[in-house]
Formats: structure tokens, sequence, C-alpha cells
């Protein structure tokens, strides 16, 4: 009998075959270039030459590098996605432990008593006085017993690969995580300081107001003037002072959203940070090719995981369409004198196999579940065509909005230029007595609008680079679970969690759908 599980043993480990489909990453058709046309200072370069992977670095603003770095050791988002990795590898582990058998090792003692009445035999022994039958002994029992599932159709080993996969969604949702808060701590911080600059507008332009106010009213003291000039002058200026509470509120709360960022109470930062300019997009720009979103974006590469998955798990359905073939066996030392337990006389065991289970009258039960599977599969590989189409779609349109703003931000520039020239001559033609209030009333409120609005497009410039990044997929190439440094320099990306091993290759195709109805 040793012999024959050995045989088996063999059997299992040298000759056993995994059912279902094979996966091979998917053949993606992505265009060669951008649909946008480049504007200059962007570059279109290939994807391994992409070094700077740390992009809020390209504003070389210290105090947003030091936001992003606090943000990706402390969000409690991000580290609860990264314990999410440590939870799936366990489960794998869970999973794996399958392929191997089990044993359970045991222990007992036992007092027993035989009455004469209870005896099959008809024997007589010695008894208790008074009430006969024999006398009581002792068994003492220790051993192990142990089983093994014979993976001969790769149902176990089938699982295994879908834990595997499924790593790599958890990696790639931790990943997703980073992605989205790298740009939403660059994204609050140009807020803010698009909000400061905004209320340093609203000031200058209340004290610029605050002056016509006392001309007019020394013009109106002087019955130069009638009291209408002063009236309007007056109303712009309270009106512009009213606009600065309500953008006080909101750097209150951006300032807030960066502390939550953070993991840190809400609080005011700008004894922290004070008042800075808003952060400017870089000259010149590295722009990577369409077919770069495969390997960069999580959410690509998090699909195509989950297309990994669900081909192994049409494998494990497959598989229970054939027998289960199972060893057990049980080793024993028995004896009723503790004294003589390990001896050899008191060896005992019994071995059980091969024993096959098989799942033949299920009324169809397996084979639906093959189709239930197998449909999840197809969805699983239009869910990835899908997000590969909407990340060229963000990409697009980050881009075009990135160049159309840059455009009007020159264009405001000048407005700006030529407002302030305008505000200037008005009033000193009505100073002079040449002019009329009206054409300074028109000039500083002009003036007005179009710096709040260079500010504004200031803030969206580069609102729209780090939207445009995001849609790239940058910013996820680092290590977690450790307090690492996000200078360029230091940005390490280990091989386990993603590098350029385990990025599949597009040119194969996977393996087309299991069709249930053909499968033996």
């Amino acid at each position: 009998m040793p012999a024959v599980w050995a045989a088996l043993v063999c059997l299992g480990m040298s000759l056993g075959c995994k059912v279902g489909p094979h996966y091979a990453p998917p053949a993606t058709c992505v265009p060669e270039t951008w649909n946008q046309e480049l504007p200059e200072g962007v570059s279109l370069v290939p994807q391994h030459e992409l070094l700077d992977t740390s992009w809020w670095t390209v504003f070389r603003d210290p105090a947003l590098d030091q936001l992003v770095f606090e943000a990706a050791n402390s969000n409690l988002e991000l580290r609860s996605t990264g314990i999410r990795i440590v939870e799936t590898r366990a489960q794998r582990a869970i999973v794996a432990g399958g392929l191997f058998p089990w044993v359970d090792a045991k222990a007992s003692y036992t007092r027993n008593q035989i009455s004469t009445n209870g005896n099959p035999f008809g024997l007589s022994g010695g008894g208790i006085p008074g009430f006969g039958g024999f006398q009581p002994f002792d068994i003492f029992s220790t051993g192990f017993d142990a089983s093994w599932e014979l993976d001969l159709f790769g149902q176990v080993r089938r699982a295994v690969e879908a834990a595997d996969a499924d790593i790599g969604v958890a990696i790639e949702d931790h990943r997703g995580i980073a992605v989205s808060l790298f740009a939403e701590v660059a994204t609050a911080y140009v807020e803010m300081r698009t909000l400061q600059e905004q209320i340093q507008v609203a000031e200058k332009n209340a004290e610029i107001q605050n002056d016509t106010v006392r001309l007019t009213k020394e013009r109106f003291d002087a019955g130069k003037e009638s009291r209408l000039p002063l009236a309007q002058a007056t109303s712009t200026l309270r009106n512009t002072q009213a606009a600065i509470p309500s953008l006080r509120s909101q750097l209150r709360s951006v300032m807030h959203r960066l502390c939550v960022l953070r993991a840190q109470v809400p609080r005011d930062l700008e004894p922290e940070l004070g008042t800075g300019k808003i952060p400017k997009a870089p000259s010149e720009i590295l722009l990577g090719l369409p077919i770069s979103l495969i390997r960069q974006r999580p959410d690509v590469r998090r699909a195509e995981r989950e297309m990994a998955a669900q081909t192994a798990r049409v494998g494990v359905a497959v598989a229970d369409l054939y027998p289960d073939v199972s060893l057990t066996g049980t080793f024993t030392l028995d004896s009723v004198d503790f004294g003589s337990l390990f001896d050899g006389k008191s060896i005992a065991y019994r071995l059980t196999g091969p024993a096959l289970r098989w799942k033949i009258l299920y009324f169809g039960r397996i084979r639906n579940n093959i189709r239930v599977q197998d449909a999840k599969l197809q969805q699983a590989m239009l869910r990835y065509e899908n997000t590969v189409l909407r990340s060229l779609e963000e990409v697009e349109n980050a881009l075009n909005a990135y160049v159309e703003l840059q455009q009007r931000l020159q264009y405001l520039e000048q407005a700006v230029t030529f407002a302030e020239e305008a505000t200037k001559l008005s009033l000193t033609r009505y100073d002079a007595g040449s002019e009329n209030f009206q054409p300074v009333l028109d000039a500083q409120k002009f003036q007005l609008v179009v710096e709040e609005q260079r500010a504004s497009t200031r803030g969206n410039v580069a609102l729209r680079l780090i939207a445009l990044y995001k849609a790239l997929g940058g910013g996820w190439q680092y290590r977690p679970f450790t307090t690492m440094s996000l200078e360029p320099d230091t940005v390490d990306q280990p091989a386990d969690m993603g590098g350029e091993e385990d990025v599949p290759a597009p040119p194969e195709a996977a393996d087309p759908p299991v069709n249930v109805d053909r499968v033996p």
C-alpha cells in the first residue's frame, strides 16, 4: 500500500494538468500618437525616456513637495489600501495551502469499564466487588491524521493563479489611490495659492477704489462734482470688499482639506505655508506615447489583472467536471500502559485511498457555473477595453484644456497690462477735470475683472497640468509600506510591486472564452 501512495503522489506532481483557458495578455489597439496637436514646449518621447516620475516636482515648489511627501506617508486611505495588499497576500497563502496535505496531531487518554452484561462474548472478569464485570483499564493514544486531495486537474493551481491576480488588483488599487492622492494634494495646494492671489487682487483693487472714493469726496466737498460719482465709487468699493470674506472662507476650506489629506486635524495653514505664488507650469513638458497608458495607468493595469483572475476562475469551474482524488491515513501509538506507549508494538495505522469522488448528477449546476464564470470573463474583457478608451479620452481632454488655457492666459496677461494703463489714464483725466467719472468707474471694474480672471486662469493652467499628469497615470512609482523619500533621485519601484518584469506585453491575444457546450 505505501508503494501505491508513492506512485499516486508522483502521478499528482508530474502528470497533473490544468483545465480551462490559459491566460495571455490582451492585444490592445491604441493610436500611435495623440489626436491633439502638441503646442510648443510639449515633447513626445518614448516611455523609457520618461525619467521624472515625481511629476509634482516640475512646479519647483518646495512647499508642494513637502505636502506630497507627508501625504504619501500618512494618508489614511492610502495606508488602508496598503494593508489590503497584505490581506490579499495572506489569502493567496491560504489558497496555496490546498496544494499540500494537511496533518492533524492528536493525543487522548480514556478510562474504560466493561460490564458483564455488556460483554458480547460471555467472558467474565474480576470486576468490582458486588457489581461483577471486568477490571477497569486505561488506553493511551497519540498520533496524527493526514489527508491529501491531489490536484490532478489543476483546480487548486487555477485558484492560486486567481489569487495571484487578486494581489495585482490590490496593488493597482493602492497605486490608483496614490495617483489620486498626489493629484488631490497638488490640486488643493494650487487652489490655496490661487485663492490667496485672488484675495490679494481684491485687496489691491479695494485700495485703488478707496483712493477713488477719497478723490470723488474731495471733488464733491469742493462743489466740483455731484453726489452721484461718490455713491458709484463707494458702491464699487463695498462690492469689492464684500468678495473678500467669501474668498477667505474658501481658502480655509481648502486648507482644511490639505490637513485631512495628511491625516491631520483641520487648521489654518498660513502660519506654516505662508502666502506664495501660484505654481507655474514648466516651459517644457515630456509626454509619453498612448501605449504608455497601458503600462502607467493603475486602472488599466487593474482591469488587466481582473481579467487574469477571472480567466483562472473559469478554470476552477471547469475542474468541477472532473473527479477529485484524495488520500487519507491515520497513524497512532495505542497502549493500555503509558510506559509502553512508544514501543514498536503500540503502532497502529490505517491508509485509505485513492478515494475518488466525481460530481456526476448535479442537474446542470456545474456547466451553468462555467457559463457564469465565462460570462464574467467576457465582462472583464469589455471593462478592460472600456478602461483603455476612457484613459485615452481623459488624456486628450486634459491635454486640450491645458493647451487652450495657456493661450487664454497669454491674452489675459496683455489685458491686465492695458487695463492698468486705462485705469491710470482715466483717473488722471478725471482729476484734471477733462473727463467725467464714468470712464473711471468702468476702467476700475474692468481691471478687477481681468485681474481676477488672470489669477483664476493661472491656477487653472496648473490644475489642467495636474489633471494631465493624473490622466497619464504618473506618481505611483514608489515603494509602498515604508517611509520613503519622494525626491526625484530616490524614487524606487521594486520589481515585485510592478516593475518592467510584471507588466504584460500587449501583442499577444487571450484565449477565446470557454464554450461550455464543448467541454467534455
